[in-house]
């Protein structure tokens, strides 16, 4: 598969067979940005990771992006961590990825799908697994991240998830998409509320533990 954050290469298939663009959505960034822009948001995100500031107590915030790409009857939702290197704080039990949808009952949800990697991204850790699914609202995967010689495990992710029609229903569909991480050492996981563009977990004992949380991306589904 390319490389996820490799938009412009992304986004140059999606116009070759599909004729249309991607669309991209970074947390704490106004709006959809186009591959191009998301490309250099990006690396300047990498290039400035060395200077990003340790805090004293608490996670740094990562990368966090929801990207939209059309497929065959529908589309297809990645989203994407990537936590700074300067800091591992990785440990059990679980950090917590979601994505969440808003449409209907005229879609299905399939091929699901996550992948987990080392600091420097090269090495696939096979961390996730899934933790529970709502056809049409939610999936939520299980993140079994923790530290080797300096390096967070999981420091950087990818989930998958498709929504396409059903041939049962006409005219269009609006649908979205968000895309949660919920970072945690030492916590056990409670109770979980989910919703569209939300995801609120409670803990039982002490732990070290941050929520992160992108915009929702929108696209429509037009009849074939």
């Amino acid at each position: 598969m390319a490389h996820p954050t490799d938009y412009r290469g992304i986004d140059a298939l999606q116009f070759k067979y599909r004729g249309t663009h991607i669309a991209v959505v970074i947390a704490g960034v106004a709006g959809e940005l186009t591959a191009d822009q998301a490309a250099d948001w990006m690396a300047n995100y990498e290039a400035n990771q060395a200077n990003a500031i340790v805090p004293m107590s608490g996670i740094q915030a990562p990368a966090l992006t929801i990207t939209k790409q059309a497929i065959s009857g529908g589309v297809q939702f990645w989203g994407w961590w990537n936590f700074p290197d300067t800091q591992a704080w990785q440990g059990p039990p679980y950090d917590l990825a979601s994505t969440t949808i808003s449409t209907n009952s005229c879609t299905r949800t399939q091929n699901h799908a996550i992948w987990t990697y080392r600091n420097n991204g090269s090495v696939q850790t096979h961390l996730g697994s899934m933790r529970s699914h709502a056809p049409n609202q939610y999936l939520i995967w299980n993140v079994a991240d923790y530290v080797t010689n300096f390096q967070n495990q999981a420091d950087k992710g990818l989930t998958r998830l498709e929504v396409v029609r059903t041939a049962s229903c006409s005219g269009s569909i609006n649908v979205g998409a968000a895309f949660d991480y919920e970072g945690n050492n030492g916590g056990g996981i409670g109770g979980i509320s989910i919703g569209f563009g939300f995801l609120s977990v409670s803990y039982s004992g002490s732990g070290l533990h941050d929520h992160w949380g992108t915009d929702a991306i929108w696209t429509t589904l037009y009849p074939s």
